[in-house]
């Protein structure tokens, strides 16, 4: 993040600058410290900056006590199982919340071969769903040992 950005931010957080945008009326679920914080959420490029009543916006969303909560992380889960690209299964499961999954790319190989691998490790950084984890070292002890892994 450029310093420009970061001194905006910043600005916001302490309302010396007006927020982008504020969620009235919200149920914040704070995983941090499991509670709901009821509340005003105020956002600045992108990001949360703080809760407050006195955060002020040009754009202001009213909540009606509806929740806020944090994009849900899947720590563990056989992506290939789904039978779908990462897209697709991205674009399936963010509007339920899920924003980011940890898919083990040995299972990827179980499927898919080695170019299954070579497929996943080339998808885009950015999706519908951010995915991916290093390549375990079991992954890596198969790939350089095994003279009988079908690629």
């Amino acid at each position: 993040m450029d310093k420009p950005t970061l001194k905006q931010l910043i600005d916001q957080a302490a309302g010396r600058q007006a927020a982008d945008m504020v969620i009235k009326n919200a149920k914040i679920v704070d995983v941090y410290n499991g509670r709901i914080i009821e509340g005003t959420l105020a956002i600045g490029n992108g990001r949360f900056l703080g809760i407050s009543d006195d955060y002020l916006a040009p754009k202001v969303i009213d909540a009606r006590g509806q929740y806020v909560v944090p994009g849900l992380i899947d720590p563990h889960i056989h992506i290939e199982s789904a039978n779908v690209s990462p897209a697709v299964f991205g674009s399936l499961v963010t509007p339920h919340g899920t924003t980011t999954i940890l898919a083990d790319p040995h299972e990827i190989v179980n499927v898919a071969g080695m170019r299954g691998l070579n497929t996943w490790s080339h998808l885009p950084k950015r999706q519908h769903l951010i995915s991916s984890t290093p390549c375990p070292r079991v992954c890596l002890l198969l790939i350089q040992t095994s003279k009988h892994l079908v690629l």
